[in-house]
């Protein structure tokens, strides 16, 4: 019963009223769902439907999901190989970072250490988000955090800690659920690091 009635935008019925009532936050976030849906089947983000991604509603910079939706576009742009874009793309979220829940401030400040570090070689603003990442995580660090933080040793030139994140890297990649996420991240290391 929670889930019909739309006084959260936590719940299907909020969505579902969102949806009727053509609310922007509401369709982008159907959109989001849908790309995930597609990674979930398998596909990387450049081989979903390029609609999900532009064909969202212009939102406020405070709406989590414009955030969302603008990660999405990036990660559907370094699959694609068009890092220019994907890198206008991430750098475009550092304006919005204080709009972000916790739980998506991790993944993106991931995204935009890794970007630092491997796409604009930036390396004193990459320690700002190295740092920033470090101090966020948790445990053993997920797919897109171990990833940055390989940039990062790479950035560096620290061979042994390169060594040490791959077999963490590995492993994660062997226990990611999604199997779109899957092939894309195994993708990004072959182009990106030969391995």
């Amino acid at each position: 019963l929670v889930n019909l009635i739309p006084f959260s935008s936590q719940y299907d019925g909020a969505i579902i009223f969102g949806l009727i009532k053509n609310e922007p936050s509401m369709v982008t976030a159907t959109h989001i769902f849908t790309i995930q849906g597609y990674l979930a089947q398998g596909y990387t983000p450049s081989e979903i439907d390029k609609s999900l991604y532009f064909n969202s509603p212009q939102l406020s910079e405070d709406d989590v999901y414009f955030s969302l939706i603008q990660y999405y576009r990036y990660a559907y742009y370094l699959d694609g190989g068009e890092k220019q874009k994907a890198v206008e793309s991430i750098l475009r979220l550092e304006d919005c970072l204080e709009y972000l829940p916790t739980e998506y401030l991790l993944p993106i400040c991931s995204e935009i250490t890794f970007t630092y570090c491997r796409l604009q070689e930036d390396k004193e603003a990459a320690e700002c988000y190295y740092a920033f990442v470090q101090e966020l995580k948790e445990n053993e660090g997920t797919l897109d955090t171990l990833r940055s933080e390989f940039a990062y040793a790479t950035l560096c030139g620290n061979e042994k800690e390169k060594e040490e994140i791959l077999l963490r890297l590995e492993y994660a990649l062997e226990q990611e659920p999604l199997a779109g996420v899957r092939k894309y991240e195994k993708k990004l290391l072959k182009e990106l690091y030969g391995v």
